[in-house]
């Protein structure tokens, strides 16, 4: 009996063997920041509904949140571009390159935002 390997279902489940458990351990220090509960629930739900049907793996979105996260904590998305940037180049193990990364940054912020930042509380 021969068996068939389905490629895209094993890259799946071997996706979600590798996230990491919280958004606090996206970035290149480990639990940098304090993640409320309900913000890890909220960047999962975010990530299900907008991008996991796009191909580009939570690990690759995940340090998108953790940023938002943190600027979201500073109660300001830094107005200079290039200072966020850098924090990208240096805090994110990710494959996204800023200019995507800061589209999902902005779009994480004014998620919180809308919802009057209760998954960053």
């Amino acid at each position: 009996m021969q068996y068939r390997l389905d490629h895209d279902r094993h890259s799946r489940i071997v996706e979600r063997l590798i996230q990491p458990p919280s958004v606090g351990q996206c970035l290149a220090y480990e639990d940098m920041i304090d993640v409320p509960p309900q913000f890890d629930v909220f960047a999962r739900e975010h990530y299900s509904k907008h991008y996991a049907t796009t191909g580009i793996p939570w690990r690759d979105v995940c340090p998108a949140y953790a940023l938002a996260l943190m600027a979201y904590g500073s109660y300001r998305m830094p107005e200079n571009n290039a200072e966020i940037e850098t924090l990208w180049e240096e805090l994110a193990p990710s494959r996204l390159g800023w200019r995507d990364a800061k589209a999902i940054v902005a779009e994480v912020w004014d998620g919180l935002d809308r919802n009057g930042g209760a998954a960053a509380a």
